[in-house]
């Protein structure tokens, strides 16, 4: 192909679990919903609004190249400490789906890593990326200040691009 595309772009598929890969609980959810006739309904939230480090009072005004990991000790959760985002880490959350939280925490942050948008765009479909830019501009932090672009879109980088003329979705 002259591009990469994602799999429901080039054919229809009748169910998508999000995740990478989808967790147990979700596969399993999703067969009983399945078996009763039910198709599971995507998280109309963000991760960043089930998050429990998410304050919304401090705001980064850039994103570092190489931040230092989370500083809260291993044996505490997550909740009630710094968010990522507003500490100048680039955390996907904005624009990720929820569901991924176990305990109230996705697993992610349960591991001291940000967010990288495994459970997909809020939207289907939507573009992941400009979505996060968007969410970064409102911050007044700029797109060139990113050392890595590219890597947002390692979980939804074919959704929300440019097709070439007369390509349907």
């Amino acid at each position: 192909l002259p591009r990469v595309t994602a799999l429901d772009e080039e054919v229809e598929i009748d169910l998508l679990l999000p995740g990478c890969p989808p967790r147990p609980e979700s596969i399993a959810k999703a067969l009983r919903l399945l078996m009763k006739g039910e198709k599971p309904v995507r998280p109309a939230k963000s991760v960043c609004d089930t998050c429990p480090t998410r304050r919304g009072g401090t705001r980064a005004t850039a994103i570092e190249r190489c931040p230092p990991p989370p500083a809260w000790p291993p044996d505490q959760t997550a909740a009630g400490q710094p968010c990522l985002l507003e500490q100048g880490v680039l955390c996907l959350g904005p624009v990720t789906a929820a569901g991924c939280a176990v305990d109230g925490e996705p697993p992610c942050l349960r591991a001291r890593v940000p967010c990288r948008g495994c459970f997909g765009p809020v939207r289907h479909r939507d573009n992941q990326m400009m979505g996060m830019m968007n969410s970064l501009v409102s911050q007044g932090i700029g797109p060139k200040s990113l050392a890595d672009r590219r890597g947002m879109l390692r979980f939804s980088g074919a959704h929300g691009m440019l097709r070439p003329a007369g390509r349907k979705r």
